[in-house]
């Protein structure tokens, strides 16, 4: 598939998705940045050493972000 028929398919999505798309192909353009990698495990270590919010204060979190238009 050609960049310009992903761009034709990429029109029709609703914007759920279209943002979706945007951060995965971020990732991919990112995922052999050593910077980008180190990134990522330190936030998987910091998870796994107890750095984490329960479902209910995330679910706060989420609404205010959507409140204030972010």
């Amino acid at each position: 598939m050609s960049v310009a028929e992903l761009k034709r398919q990429a029109k029709k999505l609703g914007p759920a998705d279209t943002l979706h798309l945007a951060a995965y192909l971020k990732h991919l353009a990112r995922r052999k940045d050593p910077a980008y990698l180190a990134s990522l495990d330190t936030t998987w270590n910091a998870m796994e050493a107890g750095d984490k919010i329960s479902l209910s204060e995330f679910r706060k979190i989420n609404a205010r972000l959507k409140k204030s238009g972010v």
